[in-house]
């Protein structure tokens, strides 16, 4: 297993379930790192990416780690021995965006801004359903 040749041929039958694992689970990664964005204010988004705020610095590390899977996974439909010196480099950057992501995010484990706004939708939905309902006992 020595050559690069063998090693396509000995892990060809594992390569596409570890790498539709791996999309799954950056996807995951991506929207949970989104959900601690208030994305609903993008100036604030903005000033947060300028400013380095952890959040906002994981989202963007965690996007463009998306973007580099979702572009290596047209060319690595090919086994030729050309597309996998290329193909190991990019998965190498996406692991390395996402250990830093992982880091980044990991120094400040906010509550994220989904169950915040849910939380505040459902006191909002209760106190006006409160005032319309007449109930005799």
């Amino acid at each position: 297993m020595t050559t690069p040749t063998n090693l396509l041929q000995q892990y060809h039958t594992l390569a596409y379930p570890a790498q539709s694992l791996l999309y799954l689970l950056l996807t995951i990664s991506t929207v949970s790192a989104f959900d601690r964005v208030n994305l609903a204010k993008a100036s604030m988004v903005l000033r947060g990416f300028f400013t380095l705020d952890p959040a906002a610095v994981t989202s963007f590390l965690y996007f463009i780690a998306l973007i580099l899977s979702l572009s290596q996974q047209m060319t690595s439909d090919r086994s030729e021995q050309q597309i996998l010196r290329p193909c190991i480099v990019v998965n190498l950057v996406v692991a390395l965006l996402v250990g830093v992501a992982w880091a980044v995010i990991s120094t400040r484990p906010d509550v994220d801004h989904t169950e915040e706004f849910l939380m505040s939708m459902e006191v909002e939905g209760n106190s006006r359903g409160d005032e319309s309902v007449d109930v005799t006992a």
